[in-house]
Parts: C-alpha cells; structure tokens; sequence
C-alpha cells in the first residue's frame, strides 16, 4: 500500500509539472491521481 501511495505521489508531482510549464495534455488525469491518492490514504 504504501508503494502505490508512492508511486501515486511521484505521478502526481510529475503531473504537476507538465501543467505549471503547460504540457499536461489531460487536466482530468492530475484530478483522478489525486482522488486515487485520497482513496489509499484517508484522513
């Protein structure tokens, strides 16, 4: 569990990236890694 939190906070971190420098191609992709993350880890 704590790997997939992991490898969820990197792609999330990634994803961040490409939006700040504006080559995320899905918006909807940073959103879903983010309820993902919210998923494995409550509260």
């Amino acid at each position: 569990m704590n790997a997939d939190l992991l490898d969820l906070l990197k792609a999330q971190f990634g994803l961040r990236m490409q939006n700040a420098t504006g080559q995320l191609g899905k918006p909807s992709e940073l959103k879903r890694v983010r309820r993902d993350i919210a998923r494995i880890k409550p509260f």
